[in-house]
């Protein structure tokens, strides 16, 4: 049996981990309009206080989308190859992630073992086929 342990990088509170309160929010849909990220040595210890093998990274795009935000997620893929913590983990990112071949190397030093690619469409017929349900 394979199982994963979800990990949240970015911070809704205070406290390093999304409360049970918040993880039902963000699954049902409902997002936070304020946004922080984890300081990256944060996210490195709490891999490395991790038992599991296995991680699952709960962010919704884990290397955003503006050049700063990259610059970022190679840091933090540095940070978790250096330390080196043999571990495989997943996330969520969009398709932006495979532009950058040094990313690309970074995340899989890092221990990533795959990304779940979320497709969006501009168009309200890109979502006809799709049992999404969108507000436009």
């Amino acid at each position: 049996m394979i199982c994963w342990l979800p990990i949240c990088l970015r911070s809704h509170s205070d406290h390093p981990r999304l409360s049970i309160e918040l993880q039902l929010l963000q699954r049902d849909g409902i997002q936070r309009a304020h946004y922080r990220q984890r300081p990256i040595p944060d996210v490195v210890r709490e891999f490395q206080s991790i038992r599991e093998k296995r991680v699952l990274v709960v962010d919704d795009n884990l290397v955003g989308t503006r050049p700063e935000h990259i610059a970022r997620a190679k840091d933090l893929f540095r940070a978790l190859a250096r330390a080196n913590l043999r571990k495989e983990w997943i996330a969520q990112a969009t398709i932006n992630f495979a532009d950058d071949e040094e990313l690309l190397a970074l995340a899989a030093k890092a221990g990533c073992s795959g990304v779940f690619i979320g497709f969006e469409s501009p168009h309200r017929k890109g979502f006809g086929s799709s049992a999404r349900n969108s507000t436009f």
